[in-house]
């Protein structure tokens, strides 16, 4: 599920030409 979401944020954020930046650290952060 948590799969899921991330890629659904990514496609979404992508769609505005910007790039996730620091994901890991936000997953690790809760």
């Amino acid at each position: 599920m948590q799969s899921y979401f991330i890629k659904r944020i990514e496609k979404f954020v992508n769609s505005k030409g910007r790039k996730i930046i620091g994901w890991n650290e936000i997953l690790e952060g809760g």
